[in-house]
């Protein structure tokens, strides 16, 4: 055995401890959590259990996502960047296939958990899908990934952050954020285009943790926004 994959089986025994201690923890906060969904509580359990047990689960998550096993099964098919800096790589990536890039072509994707299968998103587990609607229409700017990369690479967070609102579904000043922290990940990383335009691979693929993390890592999304988005994106991909 090698030491990463001890690492690997020490993470996943700790996961494994955290998950059983979520499952005690909600049966005994039921009915408190019931109330809390409902707006009966000011402060409720929800957020309280979030922030003692599912943020400890979404570390634990991270680092087991940072230690690929030696011999990964399988990998997301991606295009290559250019080697040079962040704006060579930014420019290869706004000529690429837009359906890379966008939300376009028709895929069959399963339903996206509901918000409150939060928990079980972090950390990693199987859970029972429920179905969502999806949106009618694409976003009425045609907004898209191809379009968001063009907008960074020139310098125009503005209309950037435009973009990214119309296609989380998220207020136009957030979408700046978001855009903001997206061009500060690709100068110093360029690999983010790469993340960014595996996204639209996980989430027809099913893979919501792997999504969540994207959203995180590329655009500074996380809890309940995070999934919110990724139950956006989810829709636009089954109306597609």
């Amino acid at each position: 055995m090698t030491q990463r994959t001890e690492a690997i089986l020490i993470l996943r025994q700790a996961r494994d401890v955290l998950l059983a201690r979520l499952t005690e923890r909600v049966l005994e906060a039921k009915e408190e959590i019931l109330d809390d969904a409902e707006g009966g509580l000011f402060q409720g359990g929800i957020d309280e259990i979030y922030e003692q047990l599912v943020t400890r689960l979404s570390h634990i998550n991270a680092m087991l996502n940072l230690l690929p096993a030696d011999e990964p099964v399988g990998s997301v098919d991606t295009h290559p960047l250019s080697s040079g800096d962040g704006q060579d790589g930014l420019a290869a990536a706004t000529v690429m296939d837009t359906n890379d890039v966008s939300f376009g072509g028709r895929a069959e994707t399963p339903a996206l958990p509901a918000p409150h299968t939060g928990a079980a998103l972090a950390a990693g587990t199987d859970i029972v899908p429920v179905e969502i609607t999806p949106l009618e229409s694409p976003p009425p700017g045609g907004a898209s990934f191809r379009s968001f990369g063009t907008q960074v690479f020139t310098g125009d967070l503005d209309a950037a952050g435009e973009s990214l609102a119309e296609l989380f579904h998220i207020d136009p000043a957030r979408g700046r954020r978001c855009a903001e922290a997206f061009a500060e990940q690709l100068a110093h990383s360029p690999d983010v285009m790469t993340k960014a335009m595996s996204l639209r691979k996980e989430i027809a693929a099913g893979n919501f943790n792997a999504s969540l993390m994207l959203l995180y890592e590329c655009f500074a999304l996380q809890g309940m926004e995070a999934i919110r988005v990724l139950q956006t994106l989810m829709g636009r991909l089954g109306s597609e």
